[in-house]
């Protein structure tokens, strides 16, 4: 947990980040929110959320569920949480950001293996810009890559299907 918070953004390197954008006429606006525990001690610490100030990112309320925010992000960027693949349904661009794979690996382990999924991954900023510049393309479609690769069938039909078997099971 003591690396998780103002550690994961500054090898985020959120400045570097923005001045990339910067050039190309965008402004990034930066959202992030941890474990309840991290988000907790960010907002309760000072020097985090002077660093936050400073670096213009706003850390979202633990009372706001994550797919709230969804539809107000173009791109999510996370580590492992499995949120991604929530996000993955709205078919927006995803990034894995996997700083410590190596040491996350050995103390939790990982359901899936990261490598084989078939989205980008970046463990530093400079990896994040690499993958803007030079996969801009590719990442417009790794949400759809991603739920092929999971094999998602959703076709907006759930409910009358549930309804339909709910109607067979009960003759």
């Amino acid at each position: 947990m003591e690396n998780n918070g103002i550690p994961q953004l500054e090898k985020l390197e959120i400045n570097v980040l923005k001045e990339f954008f910067a050039l190309r006429g965008q402004k990034l606006n930066f959202m992030t929110k941890f474990h309840p525990n991290v988000n907790q001690r960010l907002a309760n610490d000072k020097k985090s959320r002077e660093y936050m100030k400073r670096h213009e990112v706003e850390l979202v309320d633990d009372g706001i569920p994550l797919e709230n925010l969804f539809e107000n992000v173009d791109v999510l960027i996370t580590d492992y949480s499995s949120i991604f693949f929530d996000y993955a349904l709205l078919k927006k661009p995803l990034i894995l950001f996997n700083y410590d794979e190596d040491s996350y690996s050995k103390e939790r382990g990982f359901y899936i293996e990261l490598g084989s999924l078939p989205v980008p991954v970046a463990q530093d900023g400079k990896m994040l810009i690499q993958i803007f510049e030079e996969q801009a393309q590719d990442l417009l479609n790794s949400s759809e890559r991603l739920l092929n690769y999971v094999g998602n069938f959703e076709d907006g039909t759930s409910t009358e299907k549930v309804i339909e078997l709910m109607k067979k099971a009960s003759k």
